[in-house]
């Protein structure tokens, strides 16, 4: 088994953690489970001169103690390989919004210099696809742009003008 190097924490990063601990505004486990899964991972010291444990520590970052002790496998050599060597891919549709047409007139950005301070100043609308069994559902969402508050949305079985004239309407 390889070993892995451990991220070392400053003297200054642990102590501004048990200041806000000590703070008492937020446990300690509220403080570990605002940082990411794998940064609390590397906070676990097995070499603690306190006497803490592996397992105590763990609990205290909220993370599962098999975590602690997993090493992802990563795919045999020999698998990738043969998989190169047979040409296989997986099939799936490309995106392909990139390119624009040489036709459309291209419209400048309305919004660039604008100070969006207050709600109802600027709302967005968008539609999606949801791709079913049997065709698309069709999504329409208004939103407002300074709280980012889905303020209507609506569903269609078919891509009309007036699902999304009636979400509108609704905002």
């Amino acid at each position: 088994m390889s070993k892995t190097k451990r991220k070392r924490y400053t003297a200054e990063f642990k102590a501004q953690i048990a200041l806000e601990a000590i703070k008492g505004e937020q446990t300690v486990a509220e403080l570990a489970r605002s940082l990411s899964h794998a940064r609390r991972k590397n906070m676990v010291e097995p070499d603690q001169p306190e006497g803490l444990s592996i397992a105590r520590q763990c609990q205290l970052l909220s993370i599962n103690r098999s975590s602690y002790y997993y090493q992802p496998n990563g795919e045999p050599a020999l698998n990738i390989e043969l998989m190169r060597l047979m040409g296989l891919a997986a099939i799936y549709q490309k995106p392909n919004t990139s390119k624009p047409q040489p036709q459309h007139k291209v419209y400048p950005y309305l919004l660039r210099n604008l100070n969006i301070d207050r709600p109802n100043q600027i709302w967005c609308a968008d539609i999606t696809y949801i791709p079913m069994r049997r065709g698309f559902f069709y999504q329409v969402a208004i939103m407002d742009w300074h709280s980012r508050k889905v303020l209507s949305w609506r569903l269609s079985s078919t891509m009309d003008a007036d699902f999304c004239v009636a979400a509108l309407e609704e905002a």
